[in-house]
């Protein structure tokens, strides 16, 4: 008996965690009602900790009339979201792509070449950075400057 009940205890726990994550329609739901004129894509949420305050942020890539723009909730989705605007280049020309970048940079040669792109960058093994891909050039990556306290980009 007490097996059954720790196993049902479970599940409702697993349950409840499931339900305090919000669907990739909530993210694009909250991100239209801070710019309505996007069109945001639903599938290019993208979660993690992106300004290294040990909390589940969520970012989504969207398209607007004059570029593509990244909004990035730092707090909930009820409160406003960083937008970030791009103009058109070459990544987005055959569908831009949002995803994760890992900042752990292990490989020391890389983290050198990477570091002199994009002061104000730091490695972490918890954080994460996103990365707009596409086209024939390299990707874009979006860092949180932990000195300057916003998102800045760098691209080789």
């Amino acid at each position: 008996m007490k097996h059954i009940l720790l196993t049902v205890a479970y599940f409702l726990l697993l349950g409840v965690a499931h339900a305090a994550e919000p669907s990739t329609a909530s993210v694009a739901a909250a991100a239209k009602r801070f710019s309505p004129a996007t069109d945001w894509m639903a599938n290019s949420v993208a979660t993690g900790d992106f300004t290294c305050e040990g909390r589940v942020q969520h970012a989504i890539l969207g398209r607007s009339r004059s570029g593509v723009v990244v909004a990035i909730f730092t707090n909930q989705l009820k409160s406003k979201p960083q937008l970030l605007r791009f103009e058109p280049d070459p990544r987005a020309a055959e569908g831009p792509e949002l995803q994760l970048d890992d900042l752990s940079f292990e490989d020391e040669d890389f983290w050198k070449e990477v570091s002199s792109l994009a002061p104000g960058l730091r490695k972490s093994k918890t954080c994460k950075g996103l990365s707009i891909h596409g086209g024939e050039r390299d990707a874009l990556h979006i860092f949180w400057n932990l000195s300057r306290r916003r998102f800045e980009t760098w691209s080789f």
